[in-house]
């Protein structure tokens, strides 16, 4: 979930009533293994998008301890 919560600035001037939002949902998949690291799959589709561009987010991220 995303909510701006200042208006944006074009060349120093304040752009009123143009903050964005948007709610991303979707799946996602973790693998953990014995010796505590794990990999975590994620896609989310963005929804109730306003003042800003709207798409999918596909993200990996490895984890492993010292």
């Amino acid at each position: 979930m995303l909510y701006q919560t200042t208006d944006d600035r074009q060349d120093g001037d304040r752009i009123e009533s143009n903050k964005g939002r948007t709610i991303a949902i979707g799946p996602s998949v973790k693998y953990t293994n014995d010796k505590g690291w794990f990999l975590t799959a994620k896609w989310e589709q963005e929804t109730r998008v306003r003042n800003r561009a709207e798409g999918n987010a596909y993200r990996v991220k490895l984890t492993i301890p010292f």
